[in-house]
């Protein structure tokens, strides 16, 4: 009787098929975490203004895709003068606010979600620049 190797690729191949997706489950809290609290944080940095359009504007949009294997939510400054006010004018001077803001809770959401993956034996390298 021959010697058998049962490789089990079957089983191999199913689980490797769910990881992205419960990976993508377990970055959904982060992610939505970091997005809902830069656009707080936006909100209370914009000025009032006369409209109050700035702050007003600010929302957060989640993942629209069918895919389950994607975690991702983007904050979004939708006024139509938001730029002037980011990158000012020749009238009026720049108040960097949506970039630093939101780029320091990409950052966190970053490290916590590489956390997870490496939780999962996965090597996470590379960085949100």
């Amino acid at each position: 009787m021959a010697n058998r190797l049962r490789l089990g690729l079957d089983e191999w191949k199913a689980n490797l098929e769910r990881e992205p997706v419960a990976l993508a489950t377990a970055a959904e809290p982060p992610v939505t975490s970091a997005a809902d609290a830069a656009a707080d944080e936006l909100r209370a940095a914009y000025p009032r203004g006369e409209t109050g359009n700035l702050r007003g504007q600010v929302r957060v949009d989640r993942d629209a895709s069918e895919n389950p294997a994607v975690a991702a939510a983007v904050v979004v400054s939708g006024a139509p003068h938001a730029h002037l006010y980011e990158d000012g004018t020749r009238y009026a001077r720049a108040h960097p606010t949506f970039y630093p803001i939101t780029n320091r809770h990409a950052r966190d959401m970053e490290s916590k979600v590489s956390a997870i993956v490496a939780r999962e034996n996965y090597t996470v390298t590379g960085a949100i620049d």
